[in-house]
């Protein structure tokens, strides 16, 4: 996982913009500064920020943009694997249909969101696992410092011991 400091970077990816703002404002609420969150209604200008390497892009299945032209979310989602495979996907999609579930979960998702009331819940219990799972690395690492301090300690007094037993012999 990528994160800055002690937050996960999301980003939402989707062209209708009503449930975006609501998704955006659904997890502002619930997780505050725990997460940043950012915003994008068509893939081509959600590509051009990719450099930033979010923890988690929530990507609309079927995105149709305002011309109609843009990528869908599955070459979308094919991109974002090729240019960061630690990047965690989640597809947000209204179908239910087997073939784009598998499609999706193929193609590198983490997790398949059917649109509807308990998209937020899914999506909110994902960024919970995710932070979860960054406060055990975070521990870790920790762990890990203070044994190498610890260790350092020890071998020094270890060796001033060695060194006083051999001059005072």
């Amino acid at each position: 996982m990528k994160t800055a400091g002690n937050s996960l970077t999301v980003f939402l990816v989707d062209d209708d913009v009503l449930f975006l703002t609501a998704l955006k404002h659904n997890l502002h609420e619930k997780f505050r500064s725990l997460i940043k969150i950012h915003t994008f209604s068509n893939a081509e200008e959600f590509l051009c920020h990719m450099q930033e390497k979010p923890d988690l892009v929530v990507l609309d299945y079927s995105l149709d943009g305002i011309d109609g032209k843009s990528m869908n979310g599955i070459e979308v989602l094919y991109r974002i694997k090729k240019a960061s495979e630690d990047t965690d996907v989640v597809i947000l999609s209204g179908q239910r249909k087997t073939e784009v579930v598998e499609e999706s979960l193929h193609g590198g998702a983490s997790k398949y969101v059917v649109k509807g009331r308990k998209a937020a819940v899914a999506i909110q219990n994902k960024v919970n696992v995710m932070l979860h799972e960054h406060r055990e690395e975070q521990d870790r690492r920790e762990n890990t410092r203070l044994n190498v301090f610890v260790l350092v300690i020890f071998s020094a007094f270890a060796a001033s011991l060695v060194f006083f037993y051999l001059k005072f012999r």
